[in-house]
């Protein structure tokens, strides 16, 4: 839309609008008083014309300024969602983060609890190992050696024997 100068517009004197109006063939011959009323009216005219023009350079001004608050105002809001939007990526970013690391703490603890596993499994293992290769080695000697006897248990000795073994043990 052309914006229309106001400014450029020149200043026209009642007595210029006069002398044009009587050049374009009214009647020289008005009395002063006449000619007194037409510059009077030419007066209130111009008057008119620029109280319209300000009227219009005002309203210009105004929807101008509201353009340019309404622009402002989309700026912010354009702002706002932006501020909103890489908030929401900075939060969904940190939960991102939040549950890679809680995932690689649970695989360090079961990566700890598998180790740990193996070692028991494996000294669950050689303990098996080591008892089979004893009872093998046990199973091998017994055939070599004599079996212990078992004790006997002593015998019952009366009165009379308990006192002839007395005897003959401390003499």
């Amino acid at each position: 839309m052309a914006e229309f100068d106001f400014d450029s517009q020149p200043d026209v004197s009642a007595d210029d609008v006069l002398s044009v109006a009587e050049a374009m063939g009214r009647s020289p011959s008005k009395s002063d008083e006449q000619r007194e009323l037409e510059r009077l009216e030419v007066e209130a005219h111009l008057f008119e014309a620029r109280q319209r023009d300000e009227q219009r350079r005002l309203e210009f001004e105004r929807r101008r300024e509201e353009a340019e608050a309404a622009k402002i105002a989309q700026q912010r809001q354009t702002a706002a969602l932006e501020r909103q939007d890489r908030t929401r990526q900075l939060q969904d970013q940190m939960r991102r983060d939040s549950d890679r690391q809680m995932q690689s703490t649970q695989l360090s603890a079961l990566h700890r609890a598998s180790i740990e596993q193996q070692a028991y499994r494996n000294a669950a293992i050689r303990h098996a190992r080591f008892s089979a290769q004893q009872a093998a080695l046990d199973d091998a000697l017994s055939h070599f050696t004599k079996p212990t006897p078992e004790p006997q248990p002593a015998p019952e000795l009366d009165d009379e024997d308990a006192a002839r073994w007395h005897r003959t043990w401390f003499k």
